[in-house]
């Protein structure tokens, strides 16, 4: 027994030799934990992240497999013992960048010309409408035709609907 548990009158495992609480080894650490690896164990990883989760055997089984996935820091230890492989993150995990999507273009239908079945056709085909829906389109011109295209591919339809005697905006 230390000096400090003596003069404290403690003599239980809760209190460390500098007579502060106990903080076991294996405590808990602060942050975010990342399970990139499962380990040869993975079956006893799925265990313990179902044991702390209340997940399901399924959801237990797809979330260790979708590594890396961020995990209560509190369950590390248990992991590494399993064999898996982690990684702490005091400040959080970092967050991956969210895919934006294609900033792009909306092709505008000014005037249909003189040849309006050729451009039904394509609209149809650029749109996925009907063909009575592609036509009253074309005929409520001036009028939106799609939107959210990449740049290239709202400049290629521009184009075919240029080609079929269209006047685009």
């Amino acid at each position: 027994m230390s000096f400090l548990r003596r003069l404290l009158g403690r003599d239980d495992d809760d209190v460390a030799d500098n007579g502060l609480p106990a903080v076991p080894v294996s405590a808990p650490r602060t942050g975010d934990l990342v399970l990139v690896d499962a380990g040869r164990n993975k079956i006893v990883v799925i265990k313990i992240v179902r044991e702390a989760t209340g997940l399901g055997l399924r959801e237990a089984k797809e979330l260790v497999e979708r590594t890396p996935v961020v995990l209560d820091a509190a369950l590390g230890p248990d992991l590494e013992r399993a064999g898996a492989v982690v990684q702490y993150h005091p400040a959080g995990a970092p967050q991956p960048e969210p895919e934006t999507p294609p900033v792009g273009g909306s092709v505008f239908l000014a005037d249909a010309g003189r040849n309006k079945i050729k451009v039904i056709k394509v609209v149809r085909e650029a749109s996925g409408l009907g063909l009575r829906e592609a036509k009253e389109l074309v005929e409520a011109a001036p009028t939106l035709v799609v939107s959210g295209l990449s740049p290239d591919a709202a400049a290629a339809l521009r184009r075919e609907l240029e080609a079929a005697g269209a006047r685009v905006g």
